[in-house]
């Protein structure tokens, strides 16, 4: 089969399955589960595929939300090809990043696919892969070497425009605590070290450190534990903050910079 009745055939499966995939994009997009808490939105996916014909592991890789899903044609092929499917939502914003969506059209991709299989001569995987907008199932399963044996592997993300390879940030998570001593606020406030005053501090100098890094840097962050209410001087308190670059270089010195402005502040 040729080169344009290859992606003739692709085109039309896609045609024949995208008005499904639309009603399964916006039941997840109705009901989004947090990183980690994908439950419903697995089963959902699961339900789906092997309604399709899939053949589908779940759980998978030792993890509760992910899955495996294949449509084995009946030949062992040269090539493995994964797709990885995403899913899951922002606290408080719910599907703001598409996952929803993005997921939809990565299991829209394998399915324009599956019947290419043999004149591909490539097997067509699918991977649930939750949590990536926490610590991101498919480093989890990176770590297991289960795409070893792949000769590739995609995902699809949502933007606002058309990119075939997307430039992507290194990421890098702290949680620091600081640790004072508490002390009744109203009899003895002298008494006491207030660790929120620290992570004041340091949220204060993180945003003067952003102020002279590179436009592709990123710092946010929130307070994880900030005391236990107002009439004890908190005694420790703790502070979740990510930073984000393009490339390791950068991303090292600017992790070195917010350690240096997390010890100032202590």
């Amino acid at each position: 089969m040729k080169y344009e009745e290859m992606k003739e055939k692709a085109y039309a499966e896609i045609a024949k399955n995208k008005d499904a995939l639309y009603e399964v994009n916006k039941w997840i997009f109705a009901h989004p589960e947090v990183s980690g808490k994908e439950f419903e939105t697995s089963k959902k996916w699961v339900e789906f595929l092997r309604g399709q014909g899939y053949e589908v592991t779940f759980p998978f890789a030792g993890i509760e939300t992910a899955f495996f899903a294949e449509k084995p044609s009946g030949k062992k092929h040269t090539r493995k090809f994964a797709i990885l499917v995403e899913y899951d939502a922002l606290p408080a914003v719910g599907h703001a990043c598409g996952h929803s969506l993005s997921g939809s059209i990565s299991v829209l991709s394998a399915m324009a696919l599956d019947k290419l299989q043999d004149e591909l001569d490539c097997d067509i995987h699918l991977f649930g892969t939750p949590a990536e907008e926490a610590d991101g199932a498919k480093c989890y399963m990176t770590d297991q070497g289960i795409f070893n044996d792949y000769d590739m592997a995609m995902m699809v993300h949502l933007n606002d425009y058309n990119k075939l390879a997307p430039d992507v940030k290194a990421l890098s998570t702290w949680l620091f605590r600081f640790h004072g001593k508490p002390s009744h606020a109203g009899a003895y406030p002298w008494e006491g070290h207030n660790a929120l005053n620290a992570g004041t501090l340091f949220f204060i100098a993180s945003d003067m450190l952003r102020q002279h890094s590179k436009p592709h840097v990123r710092i946010h962050g929130i307070y994880r534990e900030g005391g236990i209410n107002p009439g004890t001087v908190p005694g420790e308190i703790a502070v979740e903050m990510w930073t984000r670059s393009d490339d390791k270089e950068t991303q090292d010195e600017l992790d070195r910079k917010l350690e240096d402005c997390a010890r100032g502040a202590a």
